[in-house]
């Protein structure tokens, strides 16, 4: 079996401390999301983008 090398799709950034923030990078389709600032909008954030983006990405294909 090959394994084909892994390239990285997106970049979801996440800042701890006293002012949590998150954003997410998409590299298929080349958008950005958020930034977002606060504890729970932070953890909102992170669980929308997981659930949500990859269906929505303009890059997606279909196989």
């Amino acid at each position: 079996m090959t394994s084909r090398p892994q390239q990285i799709t997106g970049l979801l950034h996440v800042v701890f401390g006293d002012s949590p923030a998150a954003r997410y990078d998409c590299h298929r389709c080349g958008t950005t999301e958020g930034p977002v600032t606060g504890p729970r909008p932070v953890a909102s954030f992170v669980e929308h983008v997981r659930a949500v983006h990859a269906g929505r990405c303009s890059a997606q294909t279909t196989t």
